[in-house]
């Protein structure tokens, strides 16, 4: 798995492990841009994951910038504190079940926009400079 997260890098695409059980471990591309780049440069070869990593983009929120009222977040936690999941609120609010978690980690830390940003431009320019790195080799 290191060696394909090496590769992604290669293309720019950030991913990460997550341990789903016991020596059971999967490589996971979360950011748009980088499920952009996988989607146009790598894809799937089974038909219905194409299709649905393709449906996934085009529902994905954050391709610009939209602003949700705060009611629409308030309500998002509420439904947080009442059992519902990241997944099941996004689908009822119609957004990203990642805004959903988001506006949570937002809600407990006010300056966790400003330090998402930042880790995103240390991540980015690191990326940038790998690739160049390896351009040149």
């Amino acid at each position: 798995l290191k060696e394909i997260q090496q590769l992604l890098q290669n293309l720019s695409i950030g991913s990460s492990f997550t341990r789903r059980r016991d020596k059971v471990f999967s490589l996971r591309i979360s950011d748009y841009k980088s499920l952009k780049i996988f989607f146009e440069q790598i894809g799937f070869v089974i038909k219905r994951k194409q299709e649905k990593l393709e449906a996934g983009l085009a529902r994905y929120k954050r391709k610009g910038i939209r602003k949700y009222s705060l009611g629409i977040k308030k309500l998002a936690l509420d439904m947080l504190e009442n059992g519902h999941n990241h997944q099941e609120i996004g689908n009822m609010l119609n957004t990203s079940y990642a805004n959903v978690h988001d506006w949570r980690k937002a809600d407990k830390n006010p300056d966790y926009y400003k330090e998402k940003w930042q880790r995103w431009k240390n991540v980015d320019s690191k990326r940038k400079s790998q690739t160049v790195t390896t351009l040149s080799n």
